[in-house]
């Protein structure tokens, strides 16, 4: 039963660096604290994400644990934003980062890559890791996951973080961002 399942989220797309990959090592760590916390990866049905499902069978995690959303619509990803337990971006390269930004006013935690572009956008509003240091991003997730006042701060600090940024003004900037995740490119 999906909706009482406690999963973990990544929406966007697969291209390399996404650090996918690296985010699968990190739950095949975390999974075995966690069994019962699922993970969900939501994006466009392509080569890159049938790659990363063929990584997936060379990591030792339950297959059960792990569900591909491919091409979701706008409404299954609000689903899957609103039901999520905590947003992950493990992106090493980012221009401007729209699905952090949505897991905020879903009121989601959200943990991602220490980067430029991230902490630019995401501010104090994010609990980040190391891209590289899959240890470091499990410790991360276990945190973000289990620290209720932490949890408590950041979706606070989320609700504060997406107030600074006016959609409508964002909206052409981030056209291509939009294009490159699933639901636009589906038609």
């Amino acid at each position: 039963n999906h909706s009482t399942t406690p999963y973990l989220l990544y929406v966007g797309n697969a291209y390399p660096h996404k650090n996918l990959e690296s985010l699968l090592h990190a739950y095949s760590f975390f999974v075995r604290l966690h069994p019962d916390v699922h993970l969900v990866l939501a994006g466009r049905n392509d080569i890159f994400y049938k790659r990363l499902q063929k990584e997936l069978d060379e990591i030792e995690v339950p297959r059960e644990n792990v569900r591909f959303v491919m091409n979701p619509t706008d409404a299954e990803l609000a689903e899957l934003y609103r039901g999520a337990a905590l947003y992950l971006f493990p992106s090493k390269a980012e221009g401007f980062g729209l699905p952090p930004l949505e897991a905020m006013s879903a009121g989601v935690p959200v943990a991602a890559a220490r980067i430029p572009a991230l902490t630019e956008i995401l501010g104090d509003a994010a609990t980040y890791f190391s891209p590289d240091d899959i240890e470091e991003m499990v410790e991360v997730m276990e945190k973000a996951l289990t620290d209720e006042s932490l949890r408590t701060q950041l979706v606070a600090r989320g609700h504060e973080q997406i107030k600074r940024y006016s959609w409508s003004a964002m909206a052409g900037a981030t056209r291509n961002v939009y294009e490159q995740i699933a639901h636009r490119t589906t038609q």
